[in-house]
């Protein structure tokens, strides 16, 4: 019961378990919080290593001096 309290998986027992399938419901919450975990850091590890925000600032500025650099069309 404290593994799923702190893992905020919530009470869902519609029958008493037995031992076995605490355990392995225990087991899996573990694995389970451990897996996104890691996702987690390996997400932003790979925004903050490549600098991905840097690298969208400069193709935004690239795509505006493009526009703006444009020859000028007098519409009037």
């Amino acid at each position: 019961m404290t593994v799923i309290t702190l893992s905020k998986v919530g009470f869902g027992e519609i029958a008493p378990m037995s031992d076995a399938a605490k355990l392995f419901t225990i087991f899996f919450i573990v694995i389970s919080l451990s897996v996104f975990a890691y996702g987690l850091k390996e997400m932003t590890q790979y925004f903050l290593t490549e600098n991905i925000f840097e690298k969208i600032k400069q193709k935004k500025n690239e795509q505006n001096d493009r526009f703006f650099k444009r020859p000028y069309v007098d519409l009037w």
